[in-house]
């Protein structure tokens, strides 16, 4: 299971529901100096920084073949966020990306869609040949298994058609606590 995120925005909530706030769109965002010995035990954050994957002309999508990996140590509760640079160097055309994640051997860029697609696809058309749009999304996963080490990756394509390309892609994947 998992759920989209778009605005994260501190809360000042006291116990609450992780569940309840994630099916109701809210975002937890937990000051780490009150969660104190809590995160300790949490699995160490990965930033994964500056990937720069293969275009594509596909409308169907290829993997970007980032080969990011994590594994849970404690909750299995994953926050996946993805910030990049997109383009397309048809005008009129776009680009879109939507998070994925599996076990086993990463895939590689340009291979067919392979893991478990998360959220929604973020999608931007490109006004002119070549332009570029800042894209980002956050999602979070639930009920991972604790000890498996997972791949996270990309699913990218073209829409209508053109060359998609997305640039300058920054993956980081945090483990977080149960509420």
């Amino acid at each position: 299971m998992s759920y989209d995120t778009n605005v994260v925005s501190p809360r000042n909530i006291v116990n609450p529901n992780l569940q309840s706030l994630l099916d109701t769109g809210l975002v937890l965002v937990l000051d780490p100096n009150k969660v104190g010995a809590a995160l300790a035990t949490l699995a160490t954050p990965v930033f994964s920084v500056n990937h720069n994957p293969a275009g594509t002309t596909s409308t169907t999508g290829v993997m970007a073949g980032l080969g990011v990996l994590f594994t849970p140590t404690k909750t299995g509760i994953v926050k996946i966020t993805v910030t990049c640079v997109g383009s397309n160097n048809t005008a009129g055309d776009g680009v879109q990306f939507q998070a994925a994640y599996g076990t086993g051997a990463a895939p590689a860029n340009g291979a067919a869609p392979t893991g478990t697609a998360v959220g929604s696809p973020v999608k931007s058309t490109i006004s002119a040949a070549n332009a570029v749009e800042a894209m980002a999304k956050t999602v979070v996963i639930l009920n991972l298994s604790v000890g498996t080490q997972y791949w996270i990756d990309v699913i990218e394509a073209a829409i209508t058609g053109g060359t998609a390309t997305l640039t300058g892609v920054n993956v980081l994947v945090e483990e977080l606590p149960t509420a």
